[in-house]
């Protein structure tokens, strides 16, 4: 795992979560993986609103409209990721960090309803979630 990367971050805030819990026998649990997706697609709404909104959620947009039949096609959260870091936003491709690509992407597959995401999605994880009714990403997985 490399420092910097969304694996990294998400792992050093798995652990300071766990260790901020107290008491014996107390760790990583689902609980703060849960805690920390919500941050992710917290902060993956967000960046959407502020970046991609005025393209993809408004009827004069330039983006095709972002529904779950579009970002299904997919088929997992690395395909769906791959396309928006290379591609997105339009005007400006690439000016995101991994870490906010990975909040957006989270953030259209939760909200879209393709998947339920337990536990931060980084690059360790992404291609096992599929892009599908019921699709769920646990902790610690």
């Amino acid at each position: 795992m490399l420092r910097g990367t969304p694996a990294f971050t998400a792992a050093l805030l798995l652990l300071l979560t766990g260790c901020a819990g107290g008491g014996a026998g107390s760790g990583p649990s689902s609980e703060g993986g849960v805690g920390l997706a919500k941050a992710q697609l917290a902060r993956g709404e967000a960046i959407y609103r502020e970046r991609c909104y005025a393209c993809h959620e408004v009827e004069s947009g330039i983006g095709e409209e972002l529904s779950p039949r579009v970002l299904a096609s997919y088929h997992n959260a690395r395909s769906l990721y791959d396309y928006i870091d290379l591609s997105m936003p339009h005007d400006e491709p690439g000016s995101l960090s991994a870490e906010e690509y990975w909040a957006v992407t989270a953030y259209l597959i939760e909200n879209r309803g393709l998947a339920r995401l337990d536990a931060p999605l980084a690059e360790e994880v992404a291609d096992s979630v599929r892009l599908s009714t019921g699709s769920r990403l646990e902790a610690g997985e």
